[in-house]
């Protein structure tokens, strides 16, 4: 990884790793649309990813998003 992610980066790719869309998220936050795209564009720069499910796994592989385990 390349650049350390800043809170509200970490909430969004937690909620990236969910399965939120940009649509939902945005919703959730409270913020545009836009605005939310452009934050998931910065995340996915900061991580080299090129698309969200490659920005997910760099996510967990790298312990940025912890996975719960349900037993």
């Amino acid at each position: 990884m390349t650049k350390k992610l800043s809170p509200l980066q970490v909430a969004i790719a937690e909620h990236i790793c969910q399965g939120m869309t940009t649509k939902e998220l945005a919703e959730h936050l409270s913020i545009s649309e836009n605005t939310t795209q452009n934050i998931v564009s910065t995340i996915m720069l900061k991580l080299q990813a090129k698309t969200r499910a490659e920005l997910a796994s760099k996510c967990v592989a790298s312990g940025i998003v912890k996975v719960k385990v349900e037993e």
